[in-house]
């Protein structure tokens, strides 16, 4: 199955709305007929080149957007990056070609929420939005198949043995979805200590914020059930 453990509902509040950043006119055209089709999203605009992407997205200020990560032949992960600074909510769907590992990861790392391969169904592009909408990310099957542990950073990889046990236990929680407070009740600890924890499980990891280290745990904790990490 693609995305991660637990299907979002399938009641989306509509419209969620949606800027398309690609420079292909068929593949606008047949995203924006898919969408319409599905009535969940609002299409504020078109944009086929990072400067034009970073105006709208500044303008519209939307919920999602679709970005196709090569535009005029330029890989765009910085554009990712600098969307994500401008928009902190704006869940980002990268539309690819390249699926290799250390690209997709590279996506991910610097904010990407979900990552479709050109070589998937078009159709399961609503199940990677509906994940992204219900703030769950989401791989499509082809990069499931291809990619390995999600890491923080192309030099640093992520090794268990970094963590102690009980930081450990507080960053398994997380990815699997328990919240700090619940996290907090059944280790019997003060949610200010587990807090401490979580700035060191940031520490170790180079991740930035709550944000970063609920999509990091969340990622690995997919891939772990998926190839058998435990």
């Amino acid at each position: 199955m693609s995305g991660i453990p637990g299907q979002p509902s399938k009641t989306l509040r509509p419209p969620y709305r949606v800027v398309i950043v690609d420079d292909h006119p068929l593949v606008l055209w047949g995203l924006t007929s898919l969408l319409q089709k599905a009535g969940n999203f609002e299409i504020c605009a078109h944009a086929e080149n990072p400067e034009q992407a970073m105006a709208l997205i500044g303008k519209f200020q939307p919920d999602i957007s679709i970005l196709d990560l090569s535009l005029k032949g330029k890989i765009a992960i910085d554009l990712i990056k600098d969307l994500r600074h401008m928009v902190p909510t704006l869940k980002i769907l990268v539309l690819s070609v390249y699926l290799e590992p250390s690209m997709v990861k590279q996506a991910i790392q610097v904010g990407a929420s979900g990552y479709f391969s050109k070589e998937d169904p078009t159709d399961l592009i609503l199940e990677a939005l509906a994940h992204l909408c219900h703030g769950i990310p989401y791989l499509s099957p082809a990069i499931a198949k291809r990619i390995g542990k999600i890491e923080p950073s192309g030099n640093e990889r992520l090794g268990i043995e970094k963590l102690s046990a009980r930081e450990f236990q507080i960053f398994k929680a997380i990815g699997e979805g328990v919240s700090l407070k619940e996290i907090a009740h059944e280790a019997g600890l003060s949610p200010k200590t587990v807090e401490t924890y979580c700035q060191k499980i940031k520490n170790k990891f180079h991740l930035r914020d709550g944000r970063e280290l609920s999509r990091f745990a969340t990622l690995w904790y997919w891939k772990s059930q998926g190839s058998g990490i435990s």
